[in-house]
């Protein structure tokens, strides 16, 4: 199953998706994660992407994975 979170012009991006695909095999179910966006001011606002955007979005999806796994997988 997936389901996507469509945002414009919100927390600064331009727009972007965000769908997570859950799959189950052999009693184990994972989640693909993946987060496409556009950074705000068109070709302006690229170089911010390789400055430091690319690795805080990467480390907030890290950081929010391991806490979902942390509370999905706790007893």
């Amino acid at each position: 199953s997936t389901f996507i979170h469509i945002r414009n012009g919100k927390w600064g991006f331009h727009g972007f998706t965000h769908p997570h695909t859950f799959t189950q095999a052999e009693g184990t179910t994972t989640m693909k994660n993946v987060f496409d966006y556009r950074s705000p001011f068109g070709i302006i606002g690229r170089p911010a992407d390789s400055l430091f955007l690319k690795e805080f979005i990467t480390s907030f999806l890290a950081t929010r994975n391991q806490a979902l796994r942390h509370h999905t997988e706790s007893d």
